[in-house]
């Protein structure tokens, strides 16, 4: 909302001056009134000119442009209002398990359908957030990096299905790793190619085999053209100059690729500065879904494997970097999560405030410009003085 306002507004009292000089001006039109000793018998039928009804309009005009050089003097100023000097979101990646136990329909019509749904109501409330997507089965491919486009973002969600060439395991360990890359290379375009297309972890050169945490820091490192001592120590300042870094790993499973172990990404992530929330959809001992084989389709439809979740796993990586693990067995319960984890990672914002103020002394001087001229072209050339 806009309004004016003055910053001097202790000599808006000037105008107290403006009942003074009505008065001395209707005092000095009745003297001169009554200095006139003629009869006005023989002017009765004469005509009144117009310049008759605008003989006082000199001194109003007069009297308008000592108010506004009053105000002048008040400085007024246009505020517009306090507006935030600056906001700053964070970074999410979602990662979600496309591995072929997504099919169970517990959840209706299955699992990955109503993650989806709740991913996309997720981003919408994110709207200061650059956020990204990470499909994993037996390795994560890097759907969409960081982005503040949530429309394009969600089509890509609403385009994921399941792939058969990498739906037969369940790579943790490589969808973390892709969301560490992801989450460190969000400042700069990490792809040499078009942004629709699917970017595999092997694409970063991921050690398939890591023994140790020194190696993998080294290989991620790497990538992310930053020492990892410096990726640790200056976690702090990046995360107050970026915003803090999430994962949201979404699994109804355990790892089983061994090509890249999950505690040891959660590590790398924790140095970082990442955290990682882990949501394990499913009851723990008690998950089945349709295996998919070349068996006929009326042995398929009886044909049975067991999924349990590694809450053990999930919950070890969610403490290693300080996020949470939460269990959902219902769209509901799913729905609920989301909700928390917006909660508890609000967007941070910096509270200053400036007021918008636009000066306005031009528009008022033009206004008594324009008004002084009036003036004096009406007291000299149209209205008629009595001679003195």
């Amino acid at each position: 909302m806009f309004a004016i306002t003055f910053l001097q507004p202790a000599y808006l009292y000037g105008l107290i001056i403006v009942l003074p000089m009505i008065l001395l001006y209707v005092f000095t039109i009745k003297r001169r009134s009554s200095a006139l000793k003629f009869s006005l018998f023989l002017m009765t039928g004469i005509p009144k000119g117009h310049r008759v009804y605008v003989r006082h309009l000199p001194f109003i005009l007069r009297l308008v442009a000592c108010v506004l050089l009053i105000i002048i003097i008040a400085q007024p100023v246009k505020s517009g209002g306090l507006h935030d000097l600056e906001k700053t979101g964070i970074n999410i990646v979602l990662a979600l398990d496309i591995s072929t136990s997504m099919k169970e329909a517990d959840l209706n019509p299955n699992r990955l359908t109503v993650a989806k749904a709740k991913a996309e109501q997720f981003i919408a409330k994110r709207t200061n957030d650059r956020i990204g997507l990470v499909v994993f089965g037996s390795e994560a491919l890097l759907q969409c990096p960081l982005t503040l486009d949530h429309q394009a973002l969600t089509a890509f969600v609403r385009d994921i299905n399941f792939l058969q060439e990498i739906s037969s395991q369940t790579a943790i360990g490589n969808a973390i790793a892709m969301g560490v890359i992801a989450l460190n290379r969000g400042d700069r375009n990490p792809y040499n190619r078009n942004p629709d297309s699917r970017t595999s972890s092997k694409t970063w050169e991921l050690p398939s085999r890591v023994e140790d945490i020194a190696a993998l820091t080294a290989g991620v490192a790497a990538i992310s053209k930053q020492s990892p001592i410096n990726a640790t120590t200056q976690n702090a300042t990046t995360q107050k100059k970026r915003g803090s870094k999430v994962i949201v790993l979404i699994t109804d499973g355990r790892n089983t690729s061994t090509e890249l172990d999950p505690i040891t990404a959660a590590q790398i992530a924790r140095a970082f500065g990442i955290k990682i929330y882990t949501i394990g959809i499913g009851e723990p001992a008690k998950n089945f879904y349709p295996y998919s084989n070349n068996t006929p389709q009326e042995l398929q439809e009886n044909f049975y494997a067991q999924s349990l979740i590694d809450e053990t796993t999930l919950k070890e990586l969610a403490t290693l970097t300080s996020g949470k693990y939460f269990n959902v067995q219902d769209s509901q319960a799913l729905e609920l999560t989301f909700k928390e984890i917006d909660n508890l990672e609000k967007t941070t914002f910096n509270e200053k405030k400036y007021l918008v103020q636009n000066t306005r002394y031009l528009s008022f001087a033009y206004i008594v410009f324009i008004v002084f001229s009036l003036e004096l072209v009406l007291a000299n050339l149209y209205v008629r003085k009595r001679p003195s």
